[in-house]
């Protein structure tokens, strides 16, 4: 999501929850789960091109999203 109707200057699941982006907690929670071997992560161009540190791991796997969810649900199934 793009975080407009909640007033943000940034997609919503970079907005900080905690002293973390939720984006993060949620990459987090899947990565310590025993029965996930690798995670697709669908960004904006601009975030897929330069992701944060917390997604530069073995385990995750970054794609470019697209215009709608679809799109980018579409990309990482693709991937």
């Amino acid at each position: 999501g793009q975080g407009t109707r909640l007033g943000a200057d940034r997609p919503k699941q970079l907005l900080a929850l905690g002293g973390r982006p939720m984006l993060q907690w949620s990459v987090e929670a899947f990565l310590a789960s025993p029965v996930i071997a690798d995670l697709v992560v669908a960004l904006p161009g601009d975030l897929a091109a330069g992701p944060p540190d917390y997604l530069q791991q073995a385990r995750v796997r970054i794609v470019t999203g697209g215009t709608t969810r679809q799109a980018s649900v579409a990309a990482a199934l693709n991937s």
